[in-house]
């Protein structure tokens, strides 16, 4: 069990789940970085994206 990652939709896919499209540049990433993202998201307000070789990350999210 475990999760993937798609730059291109900026979201999450879990493993278990049968997905009918899948994009091809989904990358699988831990529970344990998901789980980390999801707290940074929800939790501390930041913005999920990816770095340049495809994997999530979060940031601060720029206010005006």
């Amino acid at each position: 069990m475990g999760y993937f990652y798609s730059a291109s939709r900026n979201t999450f896919f879990h493993s278990d789940v049968p997905y009918k499209d899948i994009p091809l540049d989904v990358v699988a990433i831990s529970n344990a970085l998901h789980e980390q993202l999801m707290i940074a998201s929800l939790k501390d307000g930041k913005k999920i994206t990816t770095d340049p070789s495809g994997l999530p990350i979060a940031i601060e999210r720029l206010t005006d």
